[in-house]
């Protein structure tokens, strides 16, 4: 079984055309490249069933990675991000850094049931992904974020979405991993969303 919507490209989304990174281009900082986490962690929500639209009252519509960065660095939320990770200080981190935090806001941001998962292996991603659920992994070079949606038993490939389109100079769209690569460059701590 892979995700429910793991081939619709209308869940697909890209880190670089939202407005927090807009805001963090225009403010002239040479690293803008920061809500790669909210992205994955949206399209991972979408793929799984989750409505990630956010409607405002006036009729507008907030793009989901927006409100789940937003959410996850909003200093009313501390307590809440502290409780997940005693040994950080989320005042001191953009939170959507740091992988702890991704279950609880998941959860709250787009009822999305998720959780952490320390030490996995290529087997345990793909066994998450045959159960139905999406994989948020963390690449060691470039620091970054990807979402998995689905596993190629015939390539003997996971199935990712980058929403990074530069990284990899395609849209980011299902792209293939082999596992000598998610050996190499993938950290051990993975989000499972489901």
């Amino acid at each position: 079984m892979s995700t429910l919507r793991w081939n619709d490209r209308t869940t697909h989304r890209v880190q670089t055309d939202n407005s927090v990174e807009a805001i963090l281009r225009k403010s002239g900082l040479s690293s803008w490249l920061e809500n790669c986490g909210p992205t994955s962690g949206t399209i991972a929500s979408e793929v799984t069933g989750h409505d990630v639209h956010i409607r405002l009252p006036g009729g507008g519509e907030l793009q989901g990675e927006d409100a789940l960065t937003l959410w996850m660095n909003d200093p009313k939320n501390v307590s809440t991000l502290k409780s997940t990770r005693p040994d950080i200080d989320p005042v001191a981190y953009m939170d959507n850094e740091i992988i702890q935090f991704y279950p609880k806001a998941l959860e709250t941001v787009f009822g999305a049931h998720a959780a952490i998962e320390m030490n996995a292996s290529w087997n345990d991603v793909v066994s998450a992904i045959r159960a139905g659920s999406a994989v948020m992994i963390h690449l060691s070079k470039p620091r970054h974020y990807l979402c998995v949606v689905n596993f190629d038993e015939a390539a003997g490939a996971l199935i990712y979405r980058d929403p990074w389109p530069a990284r990899t100079h395609t849209d980011g769209f299902n792209l293939k991993m082999l596992k000598p690569e998610f050996t190499t460059n993938v950290q051990p701590s993975i989000v499972i969303v489901s």
